[in-house]
Formats: structure tokens, sequence, C-alpha cells
């Protein structure tokens, strides 16, 4: 019986983290390869987080998106950042961003340069020629 109540207990103590600090989401696509691929699972938690240049977050919620996509944080509030679609090159406060070795010449709706406002973060897939991130207005930049 003793046994019994301990892995009732192991099971209600991980399914409350699993419920309120973690959560468990598969990578749907191709737009953080190499980084990530297609149905790869990865743990996310949002207790106590703060964004920050370089994190790969999980976007729940936009206007233009009806599923969860997975994005990287290339700029954060206040952070200015231009693309030349030509060279394909990214540009954070003037330095070049490098979490990828692909260039970025797609280009959506947003003209560049822009200036990320306060409380929100700028993202990009990995995968440059396939990824609707933040160059779109659909993803835009995100609380």
């Amino acid at each position: 019986m003793k046994r019994f109540l301990t892995i009732i207990s192991a099971l209600v103590v991980i399914t409350i983290l699993f419920t309120f600090a973690f959560r468990v989401v598969n990578v749907d696509g191709t737009s953080m390869k190499p980084t990530l691929q297609d149905n790869d699972k990865v743990v996310v938690s949002s207790v106590g987080y703060e964004a920050q240049r370089g994190d790969i977050v999980v976007i729940s919620s936009t206007d233009g998106l009806k599923e969860p996509i997975i994005k990287r944080v290339v700029a954060v509030g206040g952070d200015s950042v231009d693309i030349n679609f030509t060279t394909g090159v990214v540009t954070v406060n003037g330095s070049e961003e490098d979490y990828t070795d692909e260039l970025t010449s797609q280009q959506f709706d947003i003209a560049f340069p822009i200036t990320v406002p306060e409380g929100t973060v700028f993202v990009l897939g990995d995968n440059r020629s396939n990824s609707l991130d933040s160059r779109s207005t659909r993803v835009g930049c995100v609380d």
C-alpha cells in the first residue's frame, strides 16, 4: 500500500509540473533546421522567463497564426534590426547576427530597418528560406 501511495504521489507531482511549469511541444516543420528537426520534441517552461537574444521560443498566440510556432529570438525591445535582402545579412544594433549560416534573402511585408518595441521580441527561423517569422505582419514582433 505504501508503494502504491508513493507512485500515486509521484504521478500527481509530475502532472502538476507538466500542467503549470513545463510542457512538451512537437516541432512541426523545417523552419528551425538544422537546429531542430521536424517531429523533434522539446520541453519548454515560461516560469520566471524573460527572453534573451539567441533563445529558442515557442510562440503560442499571434493574431495571424492558428498554431504555435518555434523560432529564435534575434532581437529584444529597443533593438534595431536591419535585413539586407540582397546580401542576406541580418544586423542587430549594427552587428551581424550569427545564429545561422543561412542567408536571409526572403522578404515579406515588413520594411527594414525597424526598432523592436519594448516588451516584444523579433524572431526568425534558423531555416530562413522556409520560415514564417517576424519579417511578416502575420507574426511581427511578439509579446
